[in-house]
């Protein structure tokens, strides 16, 4: 979750708030609702709804952004767009988990306080350290960061949140690192993606009940995926027509990558009690065909959108080069000048 939150460039963000917040707000809350009403027709409780309309409306931006640089669209303001849109839903996932399932008391508020009052000079500490250690062979800046993210997950679980919505604040709060600690950033990858994710995945294989995969699991699979699908695709669909309408059909696509934070919202469901194995097996199952039907539609019927984008000359690269460039650098629509 650190490194969802890290891939989020606030600056890109910001460049394009509204309509963000409008492709991505629809993206999430569409499906969300769909999903919602369904469960709450069933009479289940208000949070196994939850669970289950959160797993299914995520969308993956670990897996959006190395696609829309594999394809170049990077460097155009529609796949910024995109990409800006599918961090506030990532943003939106993690603020409905924190509004569904905190539960407030007194100590959990004076801690959740503290946590928040430490983000920003935690922060600027450990920057400070990092220029001071930097390239350090006793590689003392990965295991300071190290350290910070297991202290908050630690002070986020007393405090009754789920640390996976610390650590991804965490990873937005250090995505304004220096360009010049990439090399932090990519020590920090392998580590994750060689060793933490296999286990985390593995961990979640694990859990999966086939005994308990029968009829009622299977129609309830199809449904969600049919509602998650369906809903994804419409809400993404709509509102990035208005804006991009050469990428509007690959965006509706792409958006239904689905891969972390529903495995996450699964598993602390489930560890809390709020769905049983049966509906944990559906999640599953949904996030994980939802994310091979997305690869054949975008690889198979769509590819790459028409659109054309002068690269600029000074811009460096990644996110921090795409934030830099001018905003009249890149072009949307190929009709366009």
């Amino acid at each position: 979750m650190f490194l969802a939150g890290f891939e989020i460039d606030l600056k890109i963000l910001y460049r394009n708030k509204y309509k963000s917040l409008l492709i991505g707000g629809s993206s999430f809350l569409v499906p969300f609702s769909l999903i919602l009403s369904f469960c709450f027709w069933m009479g289940w409780p208000y949070r196994t709804a939850g669970v289950l309309g959160v797993a299914l409306s995520t969308t993956s931006l670990a897996i959006v952004f190395p696609i829309l640089r594999e394809k170049g669209l990077l460097r155009t303001s529609a796949g910024q767009l995109l990409l800006s849109s599918a961090m506030v839903v990532d943003i939106a996932s993690m603020l409905m988990l924190l509004f569904l399932f905190y539960q407030p008391s007194l100590a959990n508020s004076v801690l959740l306080g503290a946590l928040l009052a430490g983000f920003f000079p935690v922060k600027k500490f450990v920057f400070r350290l990092f220029e001071r250690y930097q390239g350090n062979r006793g590689e003392f800046e990965l295991k300071l960061l190290f350290l910070v993210i297991l202290t908050f997950s630690l002070l986020a679980e007393e405090a009754g949140i789920h640390e996976a919505v610390i650590c991804f604040v965490l990873g937005v709060l250090f995505s304004e690192i220096d360009p010049s600690h990439e090399a932090l950033m990519e020590k920090l990858n392998s580590v994750v993606f060689s060793l933490l994710a296999p286990l985390f995945f593995f961990h979640v294989g694990s859990m999966i009940r086939f005994s308990e995969i029968d009829g009622r699991v299977i129609g309830l699979f199809f449904l969600f995926l049919f509602l998650s699908l369906g809903g994804k695709f419409l809400g993404t669909y709509a509102p990035l027509r208005l804006f991009s309408a050469p990428v509007a059909r690959f965006g509706a696509v792409l958006f239904n990558y689905r891969l972390s934070f529903g495995l996450v919202a699964a598993i602390f469901g489930l560890r809390r009690g709020i769905i049983d194995s049966s509906l944990f097996n559906v999640i599953l199952l949904c996030v994980l065909f939802s994310s091979l039907a997305a690869v054949v539609i975008e690889k198979k019927f769509l590819g790459t959108p028409a659109l054309s984008f002068p690269l600029p000359e000074k811009a460096g690269e990644g996110l921090a080069g795409i934030a830099a460039a001018p905003a009249d650098a890149v072009v949307s629509d190929p009709e366009k000048p």
